[in-house]
């Protein structure tokens, strides 16, 4: 059994029939895929019953969802619908918080390789900062960095010298 059947068994058998739109439950029954434009939202409504695993997705994404995300490969079918409508789905609002608290073998490796990764990344992003630099500066070399390895970064803080001690 896959990562992403486990997954949408374990749902089904949590809350039955259901349809969601909420990020966090989105990326975890796409196994990390379905990455949202903003952390809060998701553009992305995924379908799960008995006889069907769906993701709705706006149209104007098309080519980029058959590049990038590759549903297919997970047991979902894809289906695009009008980008200037809603979705022709709504959400049921499942609650399957308890089970992504639950980590499977897959999420733990994944987590795992997401830290490396970080790590190289700001490793190599340190050695190149500078005193001179200013806290922008900084920034924009770590989180390219952590872009260069597929990682988003939706904020990045940083208090510089003069900064910090204003706002701390």
């Amino acid at each position: 059994m896959t990562e992403a059947e486990r997954k949408r068994r374990a749902a089904l058998g949590a809350v039955g029939p259901f349809a969601t739109n909420d990020p966090a439950d989105v990326r975890w029954l796409l196994c990390g895929r379905g990455r949202p434009v903003l952390a809060g939202s998701s553009p992305y409504t995924v379908v799960v019953d008995e006889g069907r695993a769906q993701v709705f997705y706006q149209d104007i994404e098309s080519s980029r969802i058959a590049a990038e995300e590759r549903w297919e490969e997970l047991g979902y079918q894809p289906v695009a619908y009008p980008w200037h409508e809603a979705p022709p789905v709504a959400s049921t609002r499942p609650d399957l918080a308890a089970l992504r608290r639950a980590l499977g073998p897959e999420d733990v490796d994944r987590y795992r390789c997401a830290g490396a990764d970080a790590a190289v990344a700001f490793t190599e992003g340190l050695s190149e900062l500078r005193p001179e630099q200013s806290e922008y500066g900084a920034v924009a070399e770590l989180t390219s960095r952590l872009h260069a390895r597929g990682f988003t970064t939706p904020v990045a803080l940083a208090g510089g010298e003069a900064r910090a001690p204003v706002h701390r």
